[in-house]
């Protein structure tokens, strides 16, 4: 299992690796009986990660489908964000007294290295700091994903990794601050900054974001 990220104690983080349990109820029927062994796989590695972690904080025992949007379909009271890579998932949940969204994203330490894929993900102002270091790129990339995931539900508004760009980062690279450089919402205007959290174990990188209840 992956360990827990720095995150607030009122946030849940769970992992999960093969095999997967059997889904709960209408879950199995999300994916569909043509959906690729793998695909099937990494559904009930994530929707096993959630689970356990919603149990940690005594959430009803019930399918997490989806609604219409393809976001989860949480239960009333609770939210959360799940990830998954080949073989590994994970997935953060809190209650929405306390957190009014969550975002995360799991991916191998060993994607993305290539000049194009710099291209697609780096504004003009982040190419300096993604080629410091190794993995700065993949930072950037995880961290994205995390602010998407996280903001996406509050927004209802698709944004790409250019309207997001690294504001601040911290001397170890275990947080990163992105600045939104397009209007999202009227409480999500370009300028409004997102703090995300990184860290690296068993050669994977995961990238959590909060939005806590008082922070639009």
């Amino acid at each position: 299992m992956l360990a827990r990220p720095a995150l607030p104690a009122f946030i849940e983080f769970e992992s999960s690796t093969p095999p997967p349990p059997a889904p709960i109820g209408e879950e199995a029927r999300i994916l569909g009986k043509n959906a690729a062994i793998s695909a099937q796989t990494s559904f009930a590695l994530g929707r096993a990660a959630a689970h356990r972690a919603l149990a940690k904080l005594s959430a009803p025992t019930e399918p997490l489908l989806r609604k219409p949007s393809g976001e989860v379909a949480w239960p009333v009271g609770f939210t959360g964000s799940i990830s998954h890579t080949p073989g590994i998932a994970c997935a953060v949940v809190g209650k929405t007294s306390q957190v009014r969204s969550l975002g995360i994203d799991l991916e191998l330490e060993t994607r993305l290295s290539s000049t194009e894929v710099a291209k697609r993900i780096c504004t003009q102002s982040e190419f300096g700091w993604a080629s410091k270091s190794p993995h700065n790129l993949l930072r950037l990339f995880c961290a994205k994903e995390a602010l998407y995931k996280c903001l996406y539900p509050c927004v209802q508004v698709f944004f790409g990794f250019q309207d997001a760009e690294l504001a601040q980062a911290s001397a170890d690279g275990t947080t990163l601050s992105l600045r939104l450089t397009k209007d999202l919402s009227p409480q999500h205007k370009a300028g409004f900054c997102q703090d995300i959290v990184l860290s690296f174990d068993q050669g994977y990188i995961i990238a959590a974001a909060w939005l806590p209840i008082d922070k639009s």
